[in-house]
């Protein structure tokens, strides 16, 4: 009769784990449960993954004693004390224990406790992880979101200014008022492709790069874009030099590989100082061809070297200098694997230091290449 009142006993609890909400202190209620079904007089559970201890109860013994199962890795029954000790494993891995004090007849229902308890444990964390993933998630489309409204909503001042100062450069008495509206006009349309390759980043960050693919010539890609940032920076010694008469053709999408390199380039005069070197440079390969931006500016931190092409990650120097979104370098790796190539970081030797970024694209192979690969 008493075996089976503890056989119910199990049942109840059973039912009553299930019956519980995974996301609301549930190891606390899961004690209760236990406790008041079989009206212990405390009950203990050791997290060993948070190092956290969880009672119901009188239990200042058992918990001490319930750390001490956890530490051993070691089951133990105090028969005398009403005791009972059991080290929790998951995966083959110990992860917890757990302690009863006067739990009756504990040869009988330890182990169902035990394999409801495990169930239990696993069903909630599995609920944890879900729900910050649906937090993350919903996080990220909500800056996704507002970095798109706030583009858009640029674009259309933008546009008034810029026909504005061209009515007025149109209409100058005198030099200096052409020299104003050429110079108003010249930083609207500068703010007005920052406000595009916001969107552009906003777009690709909101879902999968889709590429349309032509044949590009990478020389006069980076040299364009390289000619476009001297202009414009002055105060930086920015170059690029390849040999005289060379091509390299990549199947591309011009204005995303464009917009990937210009944010290595921009990185490059942002955390750069004034009169400082960048180069630009072309690396050939048997199967790949590599852009690369090397500044003189400082190194990244190695602890950043592994977290800076993470969505929304600003590495430790940068946030000390600039503002920024720290999502230039995530999009940058997400057009270049679009691509079929990818950026990397960290790409330069002891003697020159500095930082470089290094973009790198299948290479597209010429008829006598295809001819001589066949022989």
């Amino acid at each position: 009769m008493r075996q089976r009142r503890s056989i119910e006993l199990v049942y109840q609890c059973s039912e009553r784990l299930l019956s519980l909400d995974p996301c609301t202190d549930f190891v606390n209620r899961a004690l209760e449960v236990y406790r008041s079904a079989f009206d212990l007089k405390a009950a203990c559970f050791f997290d060993g993954r948070t190092a956290e201890m969880y009672t119901c109860g009188a239990a200042d013994r058992l918990s001490v004693k319930t750390r001490d199962a956890y530490i051993s890795g070691r089951d133990s029954d105090d028969l005398q004390n009403g005791i009972t000790l059991r080290c929790i494993r998951t995966c083959g891995s110990l992860s917890g224990a757990i302690g009863f004090e006067s739990l009756p007849d504990p040869e009988l229902v330890i182990r169902p406790l035990m394999t409801m308890t495990i169930a239990a444990l696993d069903r909630t964390r599995a609920f944890q992880i879900a729900s910050t993933a649906a937090a993350e998630a919903r996080t990220e489309i909500f800056r996704t979101a507002v970095l798109d409204a706030l583009a858009h909503e640029f674009k259309t001042p933008l546009a008034i200014i810029l026909t504005a100062a061209g009515g007025l450069r149109e209409t100058a008495r005198s030099r200096a008022e052409r020299d104003l509206a050429e110079e108003i006009e010249s930083e609207a349309s500068r703010l007005g492709e920052l406000t595009s390759r916001l969107l552009q980043k906003a777009d690709a960050d909101s879902k999968e790069v889709q590429a349309r693919m032509e044949r590009i010539d990478l020389v006069s890609l980076v040299m364009s874009l390289v000619d476009r940032f001297a202009r414009r920076n002055a105060d930086r010694n920015l170059s690029f030099q390849p040999r005289p008469g060379e091509s390299v053709e990549v199947a591309a999408d011009p204005g995303l590989l464009g917009l990937a390199i210009t944010q290595l380039l921009d990185n490059a005069v942002k955390y750069s100082l004034p009169a400082s070197a960048i180069v630009a440079s072309l690396e050939q390969e048997a199967e790949f061809v590599g852009v690369r931006i090397w500044n003189s500016g400082s190194s990244i931190l190695p602890a950043d070297q592994a977290r800076i092409f993470e969505r929304f990650y600003r590495g430790t120097n940068a946030q000390s200098l600039l503002p920024g979104s720290g999502l230039g370098l995530y999009v940058a790796r997400k057009i270049a694997r679009a691509h079929g190539g990818t950026v990397v970081t960290g790409v330069h030797n002891a003697q020159e230091g500095g930082t470089a970024f290094r973009l790198t694209l299948p290479r597209l192979q010429n008829k006598s290449e295809h001819a001589k690969n066949a022989n």
